[in-house]
């Protein structure tokens, strides 16, 4: 029951022949999956070169010092600014204009 292998090439060439379209959108299929991995990975050499790079730039002896202030940051404000009530109602707002010296 073995075909030779003439045999199994004549019977390849012949479905080819028979189903074009499918030949075709096959393999197109596979260039386009062969191209799109060849892309991606480009890609991805490209960018580790670039990275490893930029780091080899600074060096092995290259030390890095960051001044952080200690505590809880909550921002640029004062310890007076974050503790100061927020004006909210008119009677504050007038209690803050009277007591104010006035201009003249």
């Amino acid at each position: 029951m073995r075909i030779s292998l003439g045999e199994n090439a004549k019977m390849a060439l012949d479905t080819l022949r028979e189903n074009k379209v499918r030949s075709f959108l096959t393999v197109l299929g596979v260039v386009i999956g062969i191209t799109a991995l060849i892309t991606v990975s480009s890609i991805l050499v490209g960018f580790y070169s670039d990275v490893t790079a930029y780091l080899e730039d600074y060096g092995p002896n290259t030390i890095w010092i960051f001044k952080v202030a200690p505590g809880v940051s909550t921002g640029h404000l004062t310890s007076e600014e974050r503790n100061r009530k927020p004006l909210s109602s008119k009677m504050d707002w007038r209690s803050v204009s009277n007591a104010r010296p006035s201009r003249r």
